[in-house]
């Protein structure tokens, strides 16, 4: 991978540095030529040279997510992420060494674990960015209009993104490697995650086998993803079929709901940071009496996969999206060998219900938010009504809106520390 500098065309210093011509190549040239004359016969290429390092310098206006312009002056070597799937696009395009500021929920890839931190993801402190002294900024749209509104008006350079499918965090990537000069980086991660995609759908295409899968958040209550999520294209991708593909976003399903989908493959996420043991949510359905005539667990197809990993709008969807494809195919029988299916195990006893909050933690952009997707809306975060306009990110969840309401995130960007942090606020004992 080059470095990003190389590839910044248009802030690429040019030196204009021209070999010596030697005697010979002097009589070659002319043998009557003054060394004057031999001056002014170079002289074009040095004007060409200037002229193109004057045209290189030329500012690059970068337009984003929300519409907004911003014309980048020179190549950014100090940046702030707002969010964990974007500092995971600026990682993946060898950009770590000018990560200079990150979100506490960024913790993928490990260098970002030791980046100074900027608060969480709806609670970012101003003073902490300022203090880095950043020449860009990659905000989310979950990061709040005031916040960023007010680094804007302080003349910072920020670009917002808010993806709503695959292709969108596609495009996501080349904007990100145009602001920052990893245009050539950008490009080549993009044409390798195509060619990823591709393949599993040419999988998918040859299989013909399209099982009912539904792909769990929660267990209690049971919480879902429905049609317009990241999972729910991940799904069809890898040729599956969402068995709630009739609920618009995530929503919450009783227990009459979920055995009459009567999914044959159930991926489940792990890793809700709310303790439980990282196979918890799965080890809830399986142990579950009323859930033993379902074909996923009467067949022991429950997969795990991580949270982060599914839930987040960065290049490790396409990483989710090859799982989601093995899983689906070990259904029929073919393919790669899928993740090992949860073992059998004692039920967790005394499971908490408020607990449900962490499926917060898995949940995509909001939904009715301006943005275009195939179907001009997001499908809904959790428990929030498809196509309603969501008012400062906040939503409720179900039987958990009688808790508390909770800010809803950008993928994966949903703050589980904060959530617990909420909950301490609320269950002071817990």
């Amino acid at each position: 991978m080059r470095r990003p500098t190389e590839n910044f065309l248009f802030f690429t210093p040019v030196k204009l540095i021209l070999p010596p011509i030697r005697s010979r190549e002097r009589q070659r040239i002319s043998p009557h030529l003054s060394s004057a004359g031999i001056r002014r016969w170079r002289m074009p290429s040095a004007c060409l040279l200037l002229m193109l390092l004057v045209a290189s310098a030329t500012p690059l206006p970068v337009t984003d997510d929300m519409g907004y312009t911003r014309t980048i002056d020179s190549p950014p070597q100090r940046i702030v992420s707002l969010a964990p799937s974007n500092t995971e696009i600026l990682f993946a395009l060898g950009l770590g060494d000018r990560v200079v500021g990150v979100t506490e929920y960024c913790n993928f890839p490990s260098g970002a674990l030791e980046k100074p931190k900027v608060g969480g993801y709806s609670t970012v402190s101003i003073e902490k960015v300022i203090a880095l002294k950043p020449d860009l900024i990659v905000a989310a749209y979950g990061n709040g209009e005031a916040l960023i509104g007010n680094l804007r008006s302080l003349d910072y350079p920020v670009i917002v993104l808010h993806p709503g499918t695959i292709e969108d965090v596609l495009s996501n990537i080349e904007l990100v490697g145009k602001a920052t000069g990893a245009q050539e980086n950008a490009d080549s991660l993009i044409s390798g995650l195509r060619a990823r995609i591709r393949a599993v759908e040419r999988e998918a295409q040859q299989s013909g086998f399209r099982p009912r899968t539904a792909h769990v958040i929660w267990s209690d209550p049971i919480y879902v993803s429905g049609n317009g999520t990241f999972q729910d294209e991940l799904i069809r991708l890898a040729g599956g079929t969402n068995a709630f593909a009739h609920l618009d976003g995530w929503k919450t399903v009783g227990i009459e709901d979920f055995i009459s989908a009567s999914p044959e493959i159930l991926i489940v996420n792990r890793g809700s940071g709310m303790g439980g043991g990282e196979d918890a949510i799965a080890r809830n359905l399986r142990e579950e009496q009323r859930f033993a005539g379902i074909p996923a667990i009467r067949e022991n197809r429950v997969f795990l996969i991580d949270s982060d990993m599914a839930d987040r709008a960065g290049p490790r969807i396409v990483d989710a999206l090859e799982q989601f494809s093995a899983d689906i195919r070990s259904a029929a029988g073919r393919g790669t060998a899928p993740a090992e299916p949860v073992p059998g195990s004692r039920q967790l006893a005394g499971f908490p219900v408020w607990a449900a909050l962490a499926a917060c933690a898995a949940a995509v952009v909001p939904a009715g938010c301006a943005k275009r997707t195939r179907q001009g809306l997001h499908g809904g975060g959790p428990g929030e009504q498809p196509g309603k306009p969501c008012r400062d990110g906040q939503v409720e969840t179900g039987r958990v809106d009688r808790y508390l309401k909770v800010i809803q995130g950008e993928k994966g960007g949903c703050c589980r520390t904060e959530l617990r942090r909420i909950l301490r606020e609320k269950n002071p004992k817990r």
